[in-house]
């Protein structure tokens, strides 16, 4: 970054702000902290999360501006981290790209074995890990209607999660109503998006990092034209009701 001749550097999360910091110093330039999560509050930052909190705490005061995604958090960096103002709220909606609605039927093969002549499509895509209410989720689906399938799209993190889900559907006999599709390329992620009827979208209320959350999925469902089952936390919650797109329950009880 030194080498390259710049008039502000722009610190992608928590982990690029030093560097950041000490290029800006030294080309003179300004900084911008773009901070996606509350880093230091996510539940997993592991045995170094005192560093992160003091590095962060020090130089929050210290950048020309500072970026979040939503108002929760940008209160929290303003009225506890230090930023000397309010963040610039900045969402993490990505790029349409002219994108339309128009459904799409790259999921259908896959969920043709549950025997419904049209099957409804409940899709969650991202990040297969703990935390994000998918063993919920899989004992919900013995109370959905029927009709309904269940995809989760994503990778395993860690894989014996992933292993884990599986076989839990299994013990339920629900390997007709639930099924997995393996990751895909970013470019193509919205064609599978827009060949499902419903997007969900689970977090655990487990760190204040997830209690505001505001998840790109939840986004990309808006722009597939999919209404949205979320859990009931703030950060999601703000999207969900102001914008009318879907519902909310509490995730941590699979008959809700």
């Amino acid at each position: 970054a030194i080498v390259q001749p710049a008039d502000a550097y722009h610190a992608h999360d928590l982990p690029a702000l030093l560097p950041a910091y000490i290029a800006a110093r030294i080309k003179r330039a300004r900084l911008v902290y773009d901070a996606h999560e509350l880093w230091t509050e996510r539940g997993s930052a592991g045995s170094d999360t005192e560093y992160w909190r003091r590095l962060e705490q020090w130089f929050i005061r210290r950048v020309d501006g500072v970026i979040t995604v939503n108002q929760s958090r940008a209160r929290i960096m303003h009225e506890e981290y230090g930023a000397a103002q309010l963040p610039t709220v900045v969402r993490n909606c990505p790029p349409s790209g002219g994108l339309s609605a128009k459904k799409t039927t790259r999921l259908r093969s896959l969920v043709a074995r549950s025997g419904a002549p049209d099957p409804k499509i409940a899709l969650y895509q991202g990040s297969i890990s703990p935390g994000r209410g998918y063993d919920e989720l899989v004992t919900a689906a013995q109370y959905m209607n029927e009709g309904i399938a269940v995809v989760i799209l994503g990778y395993g993190s860690p894989e014996t999660y992933l292993d884990h889900l599986k076989q839990r559907v299994t013990d339920l006999g629900l390997t007709e109503r639930v099924f997995f599709h393996p990751p895909v390329q970013n470019d193509e992620m919205m064609e599978y998006t827009r060949s499902a009827d419903v997007g969900l979208v689970f977090y655990d209320d487990n760190s204040r990092n997830n209690r505001y959350c505001a998840p790109n999925k939840l986004y990309e469902y808006m722009m597939a034209g999919l209404p949205s089952v979320a859990s009931d936390l703030p950060g999601i919650q703000e999207i969900v009701q102001t914008e009318d797109v879907g519902t909310t329950v509490d995730s941590t009880h699979p008959r809700a």
